[in-house]
């Protein structure tokens, strides 16, 4: 029997070739260990079993050497009547967590209650928009300020200022399309005074209309709105 050895990343493989007339099969169903003994006198290695086998195999003992690895693809069942079943004790089954501040790995934080413990640190990315129409001249006939994407916009309001003498009726709007519009709040601001609107539903669009109080005559008034809104940058 000729034996031939190959050594392919770090591995070890012995190929056998046999002849028909002088080898014979082994009917042993059983794996064998052997090792590798290279010596210089000798060009060839010369394979041996393994005794670490032979001794364990006596007291009924699996060998110590290493197993094949192998990659599994299903789940696998396993079966025994010496698996250590009991209830974890944090002393010695604990788990500890741990994360980078960018600089250093620490252990996750937690409070008394093993809770845990969370910091919200203030940003700086909300962004201020704001809009202005002055020196509004409102009549009985309504007047329609433009159209605004509020969309994107996480708190908006109007401030109208009544700098006449007719009470002013202010109404705001919101809109899914910026065609159809539905009065969302309405209100009188009367003379020489202020009030603030904020819109109570969302829609994507958002439009204010100013007209004065029929009932109180058919004069006009001058009106100054601002339209103030914040948002978050990410």
């Amino acid at each position: 029997m000729k034996e031939v050895l190959t050594i392919s990343h770090k591995k070890i493989t012995i190929k056998k070739s046999v002849k028909k007339q002088s080898s014979k099969k082994s009917t042993c169903a059983k794996k064998k260990c052997f090792f590798i003994v290279c010596s210089k006198k000798r060009s060839s290695p010369v394979r041996k079993k393994c005794p670490s086998h032979q001794k364990r195999k006596k007291i009924g003992l699996p060998c110590d050497q290493p197993n094949k690895i192998i990659t599994l693809h299903q789940p696998v069942q396993v079966s025994s009547n010496q698996l250590d079943i009991r209830n974890l004790i944090p002393e010695s089954d604990k788990v500890q967590i741990f994360g980078n501040d960018g600089n250093e790995v620490r252990a996750v934080r937690t409070d008394h209650n093993g809770r845990l413990e969370v910091v919200i640190l203030p940003t700086n990315n909300t962004l201020f928009i704001e809009e202005s129409f002055l020196n509004l001249k409102v009549t009985n006939h309504t007047l329609t300020l433009p159209v605004q994407d509020t969309s994107t916009i996480t708190m908006n309001s109007y401030a109208v200022i009544n700098r006449g003498d007719v009470p002013a009726i202010v109404c705001a709007e919101i809109s899914p399309n910026s065609v159809d519009f539905i009065k969302d709040c309405e209100d009188i601001v009367p003379p020489k005074s202020m009030k603030v609107f904020v819109l109570n539903r969302f829609l994507k669009w958002t439009r204010l209309i100013l007209a004065t109080d029929i009932t109180c005559g058919k004069g006009s008034t001058e009106c100054d709105v601002y339209f103030q809104a914040q948002t978050t940058i990410n």
